[in-house]
């Protein structure tokens, strides 16, 4: 083998320890900000009709100035798991204010984005305490993020009805930018769909999981 061949192999070497390093460290940062644990035997059904799907509308702003308007799609699962926007298109906005485009989007899954969904989504989990909904969501699979850089989210809502929710507060985890929430208006519609939790990636964190903490 070569000189340049031996350098080559060293170098993938080196990249694949790396990844492999990467994969199994969460970031300290995404860990002290988790406040909610899973566990499979809790089922929040009677609580909130788990049944629709949440679309938030949200206004934030910027030292009073700066306005950024925003739209998240949420799904709630009732053994405690939630995943942000499971199937969108591009145009997201136009997408998610239309309650039928929302539903047609679950009929037309395809199993590549069945298996992203379960693999790769923004899963997370949620708790319901009196009349409040607290939501800590991931905006991926965090085994595969190199950056803690915006990979937790955390959403506040009051319970209003069985079927409605109010946005209390919204915090995007170490955000330098400033950004806070001015306003927010909460809709949800009823698809038919038979998703699961499944196997979505967070199950397998144990560190998650309320009897490791």
């Amino acid at each position: 083998m070569d000189i340049y061949l031996k350098k080559q192999v060293a170098i993938l070497l080196i990249l694949s320890f790396t990844l492999f390093l990467s994969s199994c460290i969460i970031p300290f940062k995404t860990r002290s900000h988790m406040r909610l644990c899973y566990s499979n035997l809790t089922d929040y059904s009677s609580s909130l009709n788990i049944n629709r799907i949440y679309t938030i509308q949200h206004n934030l702003t910027k030292l009073g100035q700066s306005e950024f308007k925003g739209i998240d799609q949420m799904m709630l699962f009732k053994d405690g798991l939630v995943v942000m926007n499971p199937f969108t298109p591009d145009n997201k906005i136009v997408h998610l204010r239309d309650p039928k485009s929302t539903c047609e989007s679950f009929s037309l899954i395809t199993q590549k984005q069945l298996k992203n969904f379960y693999h790769d989504g923004a899963w997370g989990l949620f708790k319901i305490s009196n009349d409040t909904l607290v939501v800590q969501v991931f905006n991926g699979n965090v085994r595969y993020m190199l950056s803690d850089f915006y990979s937790l989210s955390t959403y506040k809502f009051k319970l209003i009805t069985f079927d409605s929710l109010q946005l209390v507060s919204m915090i995007h985890h170490d955000n330098k930018s400033g950004w806070k929430l001015k306003s927010s208006n909460v809709t949800s519609v009823v698809c038919n769909h038979h998703l699961t939790s499944g196997t979505a990636w967070v199950k397998r964190e144990k560190w998650l999981y309320c009897n490791n903490k």
